[in-house]
């Protein structure tokens, strides 16, 4: 019993035959006698958690639950029941991790009993924890091949950054040739329909300043925050101008713009605005935002409805049959402005519609175009 001091026993000579065995520090011990174990008790080596076995009971139990050891157990000492004459004992003593199994052989000559390792069940218990080796600290040259492997480990993943570097520079100078060309396209169109784009492209807020054009060198970085500084002016542009017709459904073109022969006089003419031809009663919408300039009778225009878009573009709509604009109020985009008719100086119903950038008329079809997806 390692850590515990033994009680000295002595001879078994005169006293009760041992048959008791307790579940001590480092395995099963005994065979003891009653008194042997009353002496463990006092010297604090069996507690009352201690498990016990005896023959009689042939389990393993609490040495509080006995009640022979109870008096001990409480502190006092009973007297030792009337010794009875043994013999030799032969104890083989069993170490650390006592199992099923293991061999322990006890030889008693009183009256023919023979006690054998069969007869004492071990309780259950949880084996022991396993022993770890407490870390040993790495060499020189462990180290030097550790600090080896990170090395080339950094040396991977910087490479990877890198590459990583150069194909977000490539997929950023991709996106700025694209949404360059889809600028050139738009600003080609709208120059071509007669739109000053210098005059379109500046800001209203007073503390601005106009269009920051994309430098000829420079990151792809920056290239592409011109491009998206473009486009972004441009739609802003493109929501104020007249891109659409002003009709929804059920119209055709009757003239388009330029030289033709005056349906009225029959002399060749210019005639600056396209006809729509319609049924009488169709509705005319705002094609843009702007400011009603004037909405009432207007001579050979008929009823006439007049629109600003800002920035120098105006536009009209003719022989109207009826106005829904009033003078001076803004009208949104697809707001009702009148109805298709033939007032003033007209052959028919259909709707005289002109565009003017700066008081000069160009052709409504070229924005109208422009306007239709797939067109540009």
């Amino acid at each position: 019993m390692s850590g515990r001091k033994r009680p000295s026993v002595g001879s078994h000579a005169g006293s009760p035959p041992p048959e008791w065995f307790a579940l001590l520090v480092g395995g099963c011990d005994g065979p003891f006698t009653l008194p042997e174990l009353g002496e463990m008790v006092q010297v604090g080596s069996v507690t009352a958690s201690t498990w016990v076995w005896r023959p009689g009971r042939r389990e393993w139990a609490p040495a509080g639950e006995f009640a022979e050891l109870g008096a001990w157990l409480g502190g006092a000492s009973p007297t030792a029941p009337a010794p009875k004459p043994r013999r030799a004992w032969r104890r083989l003593a069993v170490g650390p991790g006592l199992a099923v199994g293991a061999l322990m052989v006890a030889t008693a000559a009183l009256a023919g009993y023979v006690l054998t390792p069969r007869d004492i069940p071990p309780p259950a218990a949880a084996p022991p924890p396993l022993a770890t080796a407490p870390p040993t600290a790495p060499s020189a040259v462990q180290l030097a091949t550790r600090i080896d492997a990170l090395r080339r480990h950094l040396d991977r993943l910087q490479t990877r950054v890198d590459d990583l570097g150069r194909a977000r520079k490539e997929a950023w100078r991709d996106v700025a040739d694209r949404l360059q060309a889809d600028i050139v396209v738009v600003e080609q169109g709208l120059r071509r329909a007669g739109l000053r784009l210098e005059a379109l492209l500046e800001t209203e807020a007073p503390t601005g300043g106009p269009i920051v054009v994309m430098p000829p060198e420079g990151g792809p970085l920056d290239r592409l925050d011109a491009a998206i500084d473009r486009a972004a002016a441009l739609e802003v542009a493109g929501e104020r101008l007249p891109l659409e017709a002003p009709l929804e459904e059920g119209y055709r073109i009757t003239s388009g713009f330029g030289a033709r022969r005056d349906p009225i006089e029959g002399d060749w003419a210019m005639h600056r605005a396209l006809d729509f031809g319609a049924a009488a009663g169709t509705e005319v919408r705002a094609p843009a935002p702007g400011r009603v300039l004037r909405a009432g009778p207007a001579g050979s225009y008929g009823n006439l409805v007049e629109l600003d878009h800002g920035r120098g573009v105006r536009s009209r709509y003719a022989h109207l049959l009826e106005v829904r604009a009033r003078a001076g109020t803004r009208v949104a985009r697809g707001d009702l402005l009148g109805l298709v008719g033939s007032t003033g100086r007209s052959t028919g119903n259909h709707l005289h519609y002109e565009v003017l950038v700066d008081g000069r008329k160009i052709d409504p079809l070229l924005l109208v175009q422009f306007g239709e997806p797939g067109d540009r």
